[in-house]
This record gives C-alpha cells, structure tokens and sequence, in this order.
C-alpha cells in the first residue's frame, strides 16, 4: 500500500505521507482517478519527478476526497491549491502533503542520510548544538519546514536557531526567526527511512 499515513494533526489539519514505491504508470493504472493529471507530470523530464507530481496529488485527493483539485505554484515555487493552504515535500522514495482550510502549513521530509555530515557548518549555526547525524538530520528538515511556513521572509539557514533539543524518534522543538523575532514550534519525526518536520499557525 503506497499510503503510509494519514492523520489530523490538529484542529483541521491534515498530513499524508506516500511511499513512491511503483512506476508512474502503475500509480495511474492503480489510481485512475490520477489520470487527468498526467498532462501535468508530462511536462517534466525526470522521470522521479512526473512520479512525484502524481504521488502528491493522490495525497491531495486522499486527504481532501475531491479529485478535481490540482496543485499549482506561484512564481516563488509555492504550491498553490484552491481554497486550502498546502505544503509538500518529497525525498527518495517518499512524499508527503499537509494542509488546512484555515492555518498556515508547512512540511519537509528528508531520507535518512549521511550526506549532512559533510555540510553541517553551512546549516547549523555556532550557538546551536547538534553533535550526531540525528540531530544534524533534524535541524536541516526544520529548518527547512520554517522556511516554507515563513516563506516572503526568504530565511536563510543562520537567520534560524533551534533551541537545544534531546533528540529521540519524536518531538517538538523550538525554533527562533531571528529576522522576524519570534519562536515557532516544530514537530519532527525521525524515522527507519526519513525524518518528517511539520507546523503550522
């Protein structure tokens, strides 16, 4: 079953995670209702990119029970559906959708891998602590999310400071926009496969 989890996170929130686990024309062939949306995955090259256009909006219609949607993007990259606030996020093998009729929202999910060792001076600033790949996995995807959740501030990676966090396989954590002062919490799950950040206001 490609649908990993689907779940309210909160008072009309909503998140789904998919593993990208077919080809793109076996999705179709198991999910007709993605038919019309081939035109859109057509127009891109990358084959790992036409599955994700198709895997997100069986999310969205998954979530929202209205196959008539589709997911567009302003010119900042935005993803854009009518009448809901979304987010999205995809890694090898994985999607994921969250969204609201009413709050902000913003996701990330990132595959488990060593490849943040070899950048962690460019995220992680001086004054924050993250000593182990688990920690550096999970300062990358939330700062990633606040990113997308303060989108028009366009924060770079040292305009954000995680307070210091115990790092487990789930918990929120606190995180401050220094442009903007204010804190954000972010919730974040560190899986056998990925990590998943998420907030929302």
């Amino acid at each position: 079953m490609p649908i990993v989890s689907v779940e309210r996170i909160g008072a009309d929130v909503q998140m789904g995670v998919w593993r990208m686990e077919d080809t793109a024309e076996a999705l179709v062939t198991a999910h007709p209702q993605l038919e019309p949306v081939l035109d859109m995955a057509a127009a891109y090259r990358s084959t790992a990119r036409r599955l994700e256009v198709l895997a997100v909006h069986a999310l969205l219609f998954h979530l929202t029970g209205d196959t008539t949607l589709r997911i567009g993007h302003d010119a900042r990259g935005v993803p854009l559906v009518s009448g809901w606030q979304i987010s999205l996020s995809h890694t090898r093998g994985f999607a994921t959708v969250i969204l609201s009729r009413r709050h902000r929202v913003a996701v990330d999910i990132e595959y488990r891998s060593d490849r943040v060792e070899r950048i962690a001076d460019r995220f992680i600033r001086t004054d924050e602590k993250a000593e182990d790949l688990r920690s550096k996995l999970i300062h990358w995807s939330v700062k990633e999310t606040v990113y997308k959740l303060f989108t028009e501030e366009d924060l770079k990676f040292f305009d954000m400071r995680l307070h210091p966090l115990v790092p487990g396989d789930e918990g929120r954590v606190q995180v401050e926009d220094l442009l903007c002062p204010k804190v954000q919490e972010v919730a974040y799950r560190y899986g056998a496969d990925y990590v998943l950040t998420y907030a929302y206001l």
